[in-house]
């Protein structure tokens, strides 16, 4: 970014793509749950479009209002899933608490897909690295800390955060992801 913009302006901007990754992710994740109703294994019988239509319309106010709960109350287990993980995902994000990721049935959404932007976005911004302990996945605990100095570098705008990597060759990769975002 250019030298004469205001520190302040510049962690503006850098928030506001943060937010549009997230949002996208969001969306991708809602698009994703129901495209993926339609070839889901668990699915009961083949619906008629007027019953999707009816089983949209009774899960919609309950994904809005955030009731888990009510979910419970939907009869088809493909929509009850649907409703859950809209939910959990909306939760998670808008809190950055992962541990609403583990409501996802991780038949529709997989609990990793939920937790790793959470946890990127959350150790970029609080510079904390053990942020990447949140998760018990061990893999992504690994990949949270393998990006955590480039995440910081990016959120940062400085690529000398970099030389904090003790790892040379983790270092350099920093130092080449900066410089290619």
């Amino acid at each position: 970014m250019d030298a004469t913009i205001p520190e302040s302006a510049k962690k503006a901007v850098l928030l506001k793509r943060a937010l549009y990754i997230v949002s996208a992710l969001v969306i991708g994740s809602v698009a994703f749950v129901v495209l993926r109703n339609f070839w889901h294994p668990s699915a009961q019988t083949a619906l008629t479009p007027a019953q999707e239509l009816a089983l949209q319309e009774q899960i919609a106010p309950l994904i809005k209002a955030g009731d888990m709960a009510a979910c419970n109350q939907v009869q088809n287990a493909l929509y009850r899933a649907v409703c859950i993980d809209n939910i959990a995902m909306s939760k998670a994000q808008q809190t950055q608490d992962i541990s609403w990721c583990q409501y996802l049935d991780s038949n529709l959404v997989s609990i990793e897909s939920c937790e790793q932007p959470i946890l990127f976005a959350k150790a970029a911004q609080t510079g904390d690295e053990t942020v990447c302990s949140e998760t018990q996945d061990k893999t992504l605990q690994d990949e949270c800390r393998s990006n955590f100095f480039i995440l910081l570098a990016s959120k940062e705008q400085n690529p000398n955060i970099c030389d904090r990597q003790t790892d040379p060759t983790k270092a350099d990769q920093c130092w080449n992801e900066f410089y290619v975002r």
